[in-house]
């Protein structure tokens, strides 16, 4: 066993070691020393006082399983963590003179006829001897009872509430050479004799409290009935020990009012307020300082319920609603008696009027729905006519051997577009663009957007991405300011545009806002835009930058709008965000271009849920 300097007591097993602390039962956790006594007891010094080991006691007791195993054992310290340690404590606290044992060798020493001499730190101790076997352990429980019982926390003199025959004097015969029981508990109550008065006062507020009698030894009213005014009780009580009477300790529970025994406590008193109607029982036991319990003792009681929640008022409460009810349904008989006739008129006439009515809604809607549908057959014929100007599969089948594109508009048309041709330099072009808007205003604009990049291309014949771009946006601001308004020209399009050069192995790219990345392996490789758009702005008279990529064979290329990254969903309602989108792409480049997009689409409309898409997604994927 080895004492430590704020961490308990350590027992070594040769093999490992166990520590135990205050959280075990120790007096503190400054230990400075260890001594076994004569009966193998572990007598423990530390800075607050002495703890003795006397045995362990199993946590989970089983049937033909030994109580307790003696302080000092064989077992090793895995199988003693099976054992709670019985610790006895010897300090101020616990009514002995020793406090903090000194620290150094031999502070705390065995004498061969098993005296154990405490050296302390304390001018009033000083040198201590403890005899372990002379220690007066009393194991008798002590002996616990109820002195007085209080109503709203006053004292009631019980003797005096007791009614007489003739309803006016002291309800119980004693003899005449002793003092009167009610004297004696006014002086023990109230420190005096009371007055009539008083006692006059007393009667009268709580008349209504009802006994049947009082005990013999301490006055306490025998089956006592409160009512709901005096529902607020407090018990006195204490216990006889004969050996440190200030280390009892008490638990009491109302059955009825508490759920589980109180705490542990030193007070000698319990009070319970606001309690309901009903039968309780006051139980109270007691600890003595070596933990011996004393049994139960029981209280019993009822407290009244108020006029309001008593049977008969219950009873006048459902005769009331019945009559009331039926009543109440009289009147409405006759009521809709009435209301029949008048709304059986107004029926009639509101017949005539809605069959009127409904001749004529019947013809708005005729109209609405050829409306409607006019509406509806010209938005279908735009969306085949924008789709006819979208790169056709057959062209990116020729030129892109491996592909997919992800290609979701938020409503019929589109403003997200992909296109692409064959440049005049033998190279191949692929736009993929997010046109100002969406819907039937984005359709519009993506047409006059893949109108300017093909004149950019076919009639201007360029063929460098940025050229193009450049064009392509004078060509747009040139078209837009045409309307008149302050913000003519301020519409275009985010986009990048790529040219593949598959006999040299690279491409050739200029970005407006929209990224372009490429992964290799598991590794995303981040191409930034220019930070404008296709378009009027601060920065239109800049040139847009080309960029030159060497590809390797694997590498997928990946161009996009930000559709998917901006959409809305989730568990939280949150954006996907690109780094979710890089991830997912990182995860699955490596499977067939068609199964890229599967995962893009489920992905997508799993984030969605059953909220709105709140934008064009375009992604398209290349791979070298």
């Amino acid at each position: 066993w080895f004492g430590t300097d704020g961490g308990g007591v350590s027992r070594y097993d040769g093999k490992s070691f166990t520590n135990f602390t205050t959280a075990q039962g120790l007096p503190n956790d400054v230990v400075t020393q260890v001594v076994i006594d004569s009966q193998q007891n572990i007598v423990i010094g530390t800075n607050f006082g002495v703890g003795v080991v006397v045995s362990f006691t199993p946590k989970l007791r089983e049937e033909n399983t030994k109580s307790n195993i003696p302080a000092q054992n064989s077992l090793n310290n895995e199988e003693l963590k099976n054992y709670t340690p019985n610790i006895e404590i010897y300090n101020s606290s616990t009514g002995y003179p020793v406090k903090d044992v000194n620290a150094g060798q031999n502070a705390m020493y065995k004498d061969s006829k098993g005296i154990i001499w405490i050296a302390t730190g304390s001018a009033k101790t000083g040198l201590v001897r403890f005899d372990y076997n002379a220690v007066n352990k009393n194991t008798n429980p002590p002996a616990v009872f109820i002195q007085s019982v209080k109503i709203n926390d006053e004292n009631i003199i019980w003797y005096n509430l007791l009614p007489s025959p003739n309803g006016e004097g002291l309800g119980v015969r004693f003899d005449s050479n002793t003092t009167a029981p009610n004297i004696t508990e006014e002086v023990n109550a109230f420190g005096k004799i009371l007055g009539e008065a008083d006692r006059d006062s007393m009667r009268t507020k709580f008349r209504n409290v009802k006994f049947d009698g009082i005990t013999k030894w301490y006055p306490l009213p025998e089956n006592l009935i409160l009512t709901y005014e005096h529902n607020s009780v407090t018990f006195d009580f204490n216990a006889i020990e004969t050996s440190r009477n200030f280390l009892v300790r008490y638990q009491y529970i109302l059955e009825g009012y508490d759920k589980d025994w109180s705490p542990l406590t030193e007070k000698t008193s319990a009070t319970f307020g606001n309690i309901y109607e009903g039968n309780y029982t006051f139980k109270l036991k007691a600890q003595s300082p070596f933990g011996i319990w004393s049994a139960p003792i029981e209280y019993k009681f009822k407290v009244l319920p108020p006029w309001w929640r008593t049977w008969w008022m219950y009873a006048l409460y459902v005769v009331s609603a019945l009559l009331l009810i039926g009543g109440f349904i009289k009147w409405r008989e006759r009521n809709l008696k009435r209301e029949k006739i008048v709304l059986e008129e107004k029926v009639e006439l509101r017949t005539k009027q809605l069959d009127e009515r409904n001749k004529v809604v019947e013809e708005q809607n005729k109209i609405v729905e050829e409306k409607n549908k006019e509406i509806t057959d010209s938005i279908n014929y735009a969306e085949r006519i924008q789709r006819s100007l979208l790169a056709s599969k057959d062209l990116l089948g020729k030129n892109l051997k491996e592909h997919f594109v992800f290609f979701q508009p938020k409503d019929v048309v589109s403003g997200d577009f992909y296109w692409a041709t064959e440049l005049p330099n033998n190279k191949f072009g692929l736009v993929t663009a997010d046109s100002t808007g969406h819907g039937v205003p984005g359709a519009i604009m993506s047409m006059l957007n893949i109108s300017c990049i093909e004149k950019a291309i076919e009639a201007e014949k360029l063929t460098e991405p940025k050229d193009i771009l450049n064009y392509t946006r004078t060509k747009i601001i040139d078209t837009l300011k045409k309307d008149g308004s302050a913000e003519g020209g301020k519409d275009g399009m985010d986009c990048s545009l790529i040219s593949f050069d598959f006999k040299n192995n690279t491409i050739t790219y200029a970005a407006a806002n929209n990224p372009v990345w490429i992964i290799r392996g598991k590794e995303i490789l981040e191409f930034a835009p220019d930070k404008m758009p296709v378009g009027k702005h601060d920065r239109d008279s800049i040139s847009f930058i080309q960029h030159t990529i060497d590809l390797q064979k694997g590498d997928v290329i990946y161009a996009l709008t930000d559709g998917m990254p901006d959409q809305f969903g989730g568990p939280k309602g949150k954006k996907f965000m690109y780094k979710q989108l890089k991830e997912l792409l990182i995860s699955i480049s490596n499977l067939p271009m068609q199964e890229q997009k599967e995962k893009l689409s489920s992905s997508l409309n799993n984030w969605k849920g059953n909220m709105e898409q709140v934008d064009d997604v375009c992604v398209v994927g290349v791979r070298i």
